[in-house]
Protein backbone atom coordinates (compact mmCIF):
# COMPACT_ATOMS: atom_id res chain seq x y z
CA UNK A 1 0.00 0.00 0.00
CA UNK A 2 1.10 3.55 -0.74
CA UNK A 3 1.01 5.68 2.40
CA UNK A 4 -0.08 9.32 2.52
CA UNK A 5 -2.41 11.44 4.63
CA UNK A 6 -5.99 11.30 3.46
CA UNK A 7 -8.97 13.48 4.45
CA UNK A 8 -11.23 11.86 7.01
CA UNK A 9 -14.15 9.72 5.84
CA UNK A 10 -16.55 12.28 7.32
CA UNK A 11 -15.04 15.12 5.27
CA UNK A 12 -15.08 13.04 2.10
CA UNK A 13 -18.73 12.11 2.61
CA UNK A 14 -19.63 15.74 3.31
CA UNK A 15 -17.99 16.93 0.08
CA UNK A 16 -19.75 14.20 -1.87
CA UNK A 17 -23.04 16.05 -1.33
CA UNK A 18 -21.97 19.10 -3.34
CA UNK A 19 -21.56 19.64 -7.09
CA UNK A 20 -18.13 20.39 -8.47
CA UNK A 21 -19.30 23.84 -9.60
CA UNK A 22 -20.29 24.90 -6.07
CA UNK A 23 -17.01 23.66 -4.62
CA UNK A 24 -15.12 25.55 -7.35
CA UNK A 25 -17.00 28.73 -6.42
CA UNK A 26 -16.13 28.14 -2.77
CA UNK A 27 -12.44 28.13 -3.74
CA UNK A 28 -12.68 31.39 -5.64
CA UNK A 29 -13.21 29.66 -9.00
CA UNK A 30 -9.74 28.15 -8.74
CA UNK A 31 -8.57 24.52 -8.61
CA UNK A 32 -10.66 23.55 -11.65
CA UNK A 33 -9.03 21.22 -14.13
CA UNK A 34 -9.04 22.38 -17.72
CA UNK A 35 -12.23 21.78 -19.66
CA UNK A 36 -10.34 19.31 -21.85
CA UNK A 37 -10.38 16.79 -18.99
CA UNK A 38 -13.80 15.29 -19.67
CA UNK A 39 -15.80 12.33 -18.32
CA UNK A 40 -15.98 9.22 -20.50
CA UNK A 41 -19.16 7.87 -18.89
CA UNK A 42 -22.58 9.36 -18.32
CA UNK A 43 -23.42 10.83 -14.91
CA UNK A 44 -19.97 10.37 -13.37
CA UNK A 45 -19.37 11.07 -9.70
CA UNK A 46 -15.94 11.11 -8.10
CA UNK A 47 -15.02 12.13 -4.57
CA UNK A 48 -11.91 10.75 -2.95
CA UNK A 49 -8.27 11.34 -2.02
CA UNK A 50 -5.75 11.68 -4.84
CA UNK A 51 -3.24 8.93 -5.36
CA UNK A 52 -0.92 10.76 -7.73
CA UNK A 53 0.86 9.13 -10.66
CA UNK A 54 3.41 10.47 -13.13
CA UNK A 55 3.86 8.43 -16.31
CA UNK A 56 6.27 8.77 -19.17
CA UNK A 57 4.33 9.81 -22.28
CA UNK A 58 3.25 6.66 -24.08
CA UNK A 59 3.90 4.33 -21.14
CA UNK A 60 1.45 3.33 -18.39
CA UNK A 61 3.61 1.08 -16.18
CA UNK A 62 3.01 3.40 -13.23
CA UNK A 63 -0.77 3.25 -13.64
CA UNK A 64 -0.52 -0.50 -13.07
CA UNK A 65 1.78 -0.04 -10.08
CA UNK A 66 -0.43 2.63 -8.49
CA UNK A 67 -3.57 0.55 -8.98
CA UNK A 68 -1.84 -2.47 -7.43
CA UNK A 69 -0.86 -0.32 -4.41
CA UNK A 70 -4.04 1.77 -3.96
CA UNK A 71 -6.54 1.70 -1.14
CA UNK A 72 -10.30 1.47 -1.63
CA UNK A 73 -11.76 4.91 -2.29
CA UNK A 74 -8.56 6.40 -3.73
CA UNK A 75 -8.80 8.35 -6.98
CA UNK A 76 -5.89 7.80 -9.37
CA UNK A 77 -4.80 11.15 -10.77
CA UNK A 78 -2.39 10.62 -13.63
CA UNK A 79 0.02 13.14 -15.12
CA UNK A 80 0.51 11.71 -18.58
CA UNK A 81 2.29 14.76 -19.93
CA UNK A 82 -0.81 15.70 -21.95
CA UNK A 83 0.17 12.99 -24.45
CA UNK A 84 -2.94 11.84 -26.32
CA UNK A 85 -1.64 9.47 -29.00
CA UNK A 86 -1.59 6.42 -26.74
CA UNK A 87 -4.11 5.35 -24.09
CA UNK A 88 -2.84 5.23 -20.52
CA UNK A 89 -6.12 3.75 -19.27
CA UNK A 90 -8.65 1.26 -20.63
CA UNK A 91 -11.10 -1.53 -19.95
CA UNK A 92 -8.87 -4.03 -18.16
CA UNK A 93 -7.48 -1.42 -15.78
CA UNK A 94 -11.04 -0.28 -15.13
CA UNK A 95 -12.16 -3.79 -14.23
CA UNK A 96 -9.26 -4.10 -11.81
CA UNK A 97 -10.05 -0.69 -10.30
CA UNK A 98 -13.64 -1.76 -9.70
CA UNK A 99 -12.50 -4.96 -8.01
CA UNK A 100 -10.24 -2.95 -5.70
CA UNK A 101 -12.95 -0.40 -4.88
CA UNK A 102 -11.25 2.68 -6.28
CA UNK A 103 -13.19 5.92 -6.53
CA UNK A 104 -12.24 6.89 -10.08
CA UNK A 105 -9.42 7.78 -12.45
CA UNK A 106 -8.42 11.15 -13.93
CA UNK A 107 -5.88 11.11 -16.75
CA UNK A 108 -4.11 14.07 -18.30
CA UNK A 109 -3.67 12.04 -21.44
CA UNK A 110 -5.75 9.55 -23.39
CA UNK A 111 -7.90 6.53 -22.53
CA UNK A 112 -9.62 3.89 -24.63
CA UNK A 113 -12.39 1.27 -24.57
CA UNK A 114 -14.97 3.99 -24.01
CA UNK A 115 -17.98 1.77 -24.69
CA UNK A 116 -16.72 -0.76 -22.17
CA UNK A 117 -16.12 1.99 -19.61
CA UNK A 118 -19.70 3.18 -20.06
CA UNK A 119 -21.03 -0.33 -19.53
CA UNK A 120 -18.93 -0.78 -16.39
CA UNK A 121 -19.95 2.61 -14.98
CA UNK A 122 -16.57 3.36 -13.43
CA UNK A 123 -15.82 7.11 -13.58
CA UNK A 124 -12.90 7.91 -15.88
CA UNK A 125 -11.87 11.39 -17.00
CA UNK A 126 -9.35 11.91 -19.78
CA UNK A 127 -8.14 14.49 -22.26
CA UNK A 128 -8.79 12.31 -25.32
CA UNK A 129 -9.80 8.87 -26.56
CA UNK A 130 -7.68 6.74 -28.89
CA UNK A 131 -7.56 3.03 -29.77
CA UNK A 132 -3.76 3.01 -29.66
CA UNK A 133 -2.16 1.24 -26.71
CA UNK A 134 1.06 2.11 -24.89
CA UNK A 135 4.14 0.40 -23.48
CA UNK A 136 4.78 -0.80 -19.92
CA UNK A 137 8.51 -0.43 -19.45
CA UNK A 138 9.34 3.03 -18.05
CA UNK A 139 9.31 3.77 -14.32
CA UNK A 140 7.73 7.10 -13.49
CA UNK A 141 6.67 8.23 -10.02
CA UNK A 142 3.81 7.84 -7.59
CA UNK A 143 2.84 9.74 -4.44
CA UNK A 144 4.47 12.99 -5.62
CA UNK A 145 3.11 16.42 -6.56
CA UNK A 146 1.96 16.40 -10.18
CA UNK A 147 0.16 18.57 -12.70
CA UNK A 148 -3.14 17.29 -14.10
CA UNK A 149 -5.44 19.45 -16.20
CA UNK A 150 -3.21 22.44 -15.38
CA UNK A 151 -3.86 22.03 -11.64
CA UNK A 152 -1.18 21.05 -9.14
CA UNK A 153 -2.31 17.93 -7.28
CA UNK A 154 -0.64 16.71 -4.09
CA UNK A 155 -1.08 13.23 -2.61
CA UNK A 156 -4.18 13.24 -0.41
CA UNK A 157 -5.85 16.27 -1.98
CA UNK A 158 -9.58 15.71 -2.40
CA UNK A 159 -10.66 15.14 -5.99
CA UNK A 160 -14.31 15.87 -6.80
CA UNK A 161 -15.77 15.30 -10.24
CA UNK A 162 -19.18 15.22 -11.90
CA UNK A 163 -20.58 15.91 -15.35
CA UNK A 164 -19.16 19.44 -15.33
CA UNK A 165 -15.56 18.35 -14.78
CA UNK A 166 -13.05 17.98 -11.96
CA UNK A 167 -11.98 20.20 -9.08
CA UNK A 168 -9.18 19.55 -6.60
CA UNK A 169 -9.48 20.68 -2.97
CA UNK A 170 -6.11 20.91 -1.18
CA UNK A 171 -6.20 18.58 1.80
CA UNK A 172 -5.64 21.41 4.29
CA UNK A 173 -8.54 23.43 2.81
CA UNK A 174 -11.32 20.83 2.87
CA UNK A 175 -12.96 22.00 6.10
CA UNK A 176 -12.75 25.66 5.08
CA UNK A 177 -14.19 24.86 1.64
CA UNK A 178 -17.12 22.99 3.15
CA UNK A 179 -18.00 25.94 5.36
CA UNK A 180 -17.86 28.32 2.39
CA UNK A 181 -19.85 26.13 0.00
CA UNK A 182 -22.69 25.81 2.50
CA UNK A 183 -22.94 29.61 2.71
CA UNK A 184 -22.88 29.90 -1.08
CA UNK A 185 -25.69 27.40 -1.49
CA UNK A 186 -27.80 29.19 1.13
CA UNK A 187 -27.53 32.37 -0.92
CA UNK A 188 -28.33 30.50 -4.13
CA UNK A 189 -31.47 29.08 -2.51
CA UNK A 190 -32.60 32.63 -1.75
CA UNK A 191 -32.01 33.56 -5.39
CA UNK A 192 -34.08 30.58 -6.54
CA UNK A 193 -36.95 31.73 -4.35
CA UNK A 194 -36.71 35.22 -5.84
CA UNK A 195 -36.82 33.75 -9.35
CA UNK A 196 -39.94 31.75 -8.46
CA UNK A 197 -41.56 35.01 -7.30
CA UNK A 198 -40.84 36.59 -10.69
CA UNK A 199 -37.60 38.37 -9.83
CA UNK A 200 -34.32 38.13 -11.71
CA UNK A 201 -30.76 37.34 -10.77
CA UNK A 202 -29.89 40.78 -12.09
CA UNK A 203 -32.07 42.34 -9.39
CA UNK A 204 -31.03 40.02 -6.57
CA UNK A 205 -27.33 40.62 -7.15
CA UNK A 206 -27.75 44.36 -7.57
CA UNK A 207 -26.15 44.32 -11.00
CA UNK A 208 -27.94 47.52 -11.91
CA UNK A 209 -25.09 49.39 -10.22
CA UNK A 210 -22.94 48.74 -13.28
CA UNK A 211 -25.44 50.60 -15.48
CA UNK A 212 -26.52 53.52 -13.30
CA UNK A 213 -24.23 56.00 -15.06
CA UNK A 214 -25.98 55.21 -18.35
CA UNK A 215 -29.43 56.12 -17.08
Amino acid sequence: MISFDRPSIDLIQACREFPASALADAMGRSQCMESGIRPLIEKPRVCGPALTVRCYPGDNLMCHYALHSAQAGDVLVVDGGRYTEGALWGGLLTRSALQRGLGGTVVDGAARDQEELQQLGYPVYARAVTPRGVFKTMKGEVNVSISCGNVTVHPGDLVVGDGDGVVVIPRDRVTETLETVREILKKEEQIRLEIERGGTIFEKLGLNRFFESQQ
